[in-house]
């Protein structure tokens, strides 16, 4: 995962900064959707959401309350839509993809969820 941390603002509130995934990736043994045999491969669940979760604390360290954006594959926005993001349309600058973002209300909910499950194991 690569998230950059300043120079971009909300969609949901102009005046407020996100943190911006510019990239995020999983193993494709580790996704659902996989077509890779898995039966010799160390299987992970959540790794995707234990990396998004990861940059929702860096937003809340940043004092940015949880807020993050980005642009999905295609394959990858029924995932972004379950974690509670919010679809803004294709953005033409960024290769027709579409843009997510999360508020603040949805992502310290999410960070509080998985802070408490990570104290929990």
């Amino acid at each position: 995962m690569f998230i950059e941390l300043d120079m971009h603002r909300s969609r949901l509130d102009t005046e407020k900064n996100i943190v911006y995934v510019e990239y995020l990736a999983t193993a494709p043994w580790n996704r659902s959707s996989s077509s890779v045999p898995t039966s010799s491969l160390p299987t992970y669940r959540g790794v995707g959401s234990g990396l998004l979760s990861y940059a929702i604390h860096r937003s809340v360290e940043l004092e940015y309350k949880g807020r993050l954006g980005l642009h999905a594959l295609p394959r990858a926005k029924p995932f972004y839509t379950r974690f509670g993001m919010q679809k803004f349309g294709r953005d033409v600058d960024k290769y027709d993809l579409e843009y997510f973002e999360l508020d603040s209300d949805v992502g310290l909910s999410i960070r509080d969820r998985f802070m408490s499950g990570a104290s929990e194991g």
